[in-house]
């Protein structure tokens, strides 16, 4: 067991280290070579501690900004809440390498810590260090393994400490569309405790995000959030790095109304899955199963760097298995989520993502669904 984990720590400091030269250090010109999506979080950053967060809304400004920063950067605007802004705001304290490596690192350790919260088992912890999206976060600089571990960490928490399982929901409201469906799942199995604690650090965020940076960010916000919807419909987002029914359906040039109904439908499976999961089951595992696969059906704006989420999903369900007996057909399924998004990274850096069958996504996510439909129905009742 211990040469296991020493394995893991070698394995994951030597691809660290391959990262780092490849992607953080490189210089051209006394400035970094590499801008990476974090370039906007940097930047962010940046124009706070100037006394300037209004300028993180104004595309032409922040594009200028992140030149400066990195001159080979290209336009990434900026679609956070004024919230992420508290998260982003001591970055530029150092410089961009130095930043980076820590957003890096810490996002690879904290995303860890969660998961071995749940697996204890260092086997496990390599399963998830090697996925795919774990590698697609640190490539383009990313923040879903924030996101994840946040998630993971108030699951853990619930029931036990509802105060900091309601601290770790409130920190999704730096991406609100990810956190969606919490408070459907708190109401729906009775939490109220934790509801209370989620609402109430919610609320001291966003006030916290108003004392900080004034009400001129969340104004900005709100027009932000209109263009980005115009931006999906339009196709001006990379619509091949989403992974969402909508931007699917806007691929194979579906209208947009139609794109979007399509979603609506995908969706409502999911969701009766999810609802029912909650209600009527005590399993940590499936409510945590149901919740990660439900919201990554729930959302059209989602990137392939939240599969962070899917990871969740497959963990979830592949402990419970391991404690509960194995299904057939299961571990075929469970293996072949896991290797999907491989062959997404590998399809992305290879610059040949035009043709991903990016189709495979729904009935990959609605095989998943069923592993936990089959574990809460009443045949199965004694596993769960």
């Amino acid at each position: 067991m211990h040469l296991i984990t020493f394995g893991i720590v070698v394995c994951l400091l030597v691809l660290a280290e391959f990262y780092i030269r490849l992607h953080i250090t490189p210089m051209e010109n006394g400035k970094p070579k590499h801008s990476q999506d974090f370039i906007t979080f940097y930047t962010a950053s940046d124009l706070t501690l100037e006394g300037r967060p209004d300028l993180v809304f104004d595309p032409d400004a922040f594009l200028a900004r992140e030149r400066d920063i990195v001159p080979s950067t290209k336009s990434i605007p900026w679609f956070y809440p004024p919230t992420y802004l508290l998260i982003t705001y001591p970055l530029a304290l150092t410089d961009y390498v130095t930043a980076r490596l820590v957003f890096f690192l810490g996002g690879l350790l904290l995303f860890v810590h969660a998961a071995h919260l749940w697996l204890r088992w260092p086997g496990g912890l390599f399963a998830v260090a090697a996925f795919a999206p774990v590698f697609s976060n640190l490539t383009f600089g990313q923040n879903g393994l924030f996101t994840a571990s946040f998630m993971l960490l108030a699951l853990h928490y619930l029931g036990k400490r509802p105060w900091l399982s309601g601290l770790f929901i409130g920190l999704l409201t730096i991406k609100p569309h990810l956190g969606i469906l919490i408070p459907l799942a708190l109401l729906v199995s009775r939490d109220y405790r934790t509801f209370l604690w989620a609402t109430v650090f919610s609320l001291l965020i966003i006030l916290s995000s108003a004392l900080a940076f004034g009400m001129a960010p969340w104004q900005h916000f709100s027009a932000m959030l209109a263009a980005a919807g115009s931006h999906l419909s339009e196709g001006k987002l990379l619509l091949s790095g989403m992974i969402s029914v909508t931007s699917n359906a806007l691929l194979l040039d579906f209208p947009d109304r139609t794109a979007l109904l399509m979603h609506g439908i995908a969706f409502l499976p999911f969701l009766v899955v999810f609802m029912r999961t909650w209600r009527h089951s005590a399993n940590p595992f499936l409510k945590g199963a149901s919740l990660s696969l439900a919201t990554l059906m729930c959302s059209p704006y989602l990137f392939d760097y939240d599969l962070t989420w899917l990871g969740m999903a497959i963990g979830f369900l592949a402990v419970n298995a391991s404690r509960n007996g194995w299904l057939r057909g299961e571990s075929a399924i469970l293996a072949m989520a896991w290797l999907l998004p491989l062959a997404d990274l590998l399809m992305t850096l290879g610059g040949s993502k035009d043709w991903f069958p990016y189709n495979l996504w729904l009935p990959m996510n609605l095989a998943l669904l069923w592993l936990v439909h089959r574990r809460i129905t009443p045949l199965s009742s004694s596993q769960t």
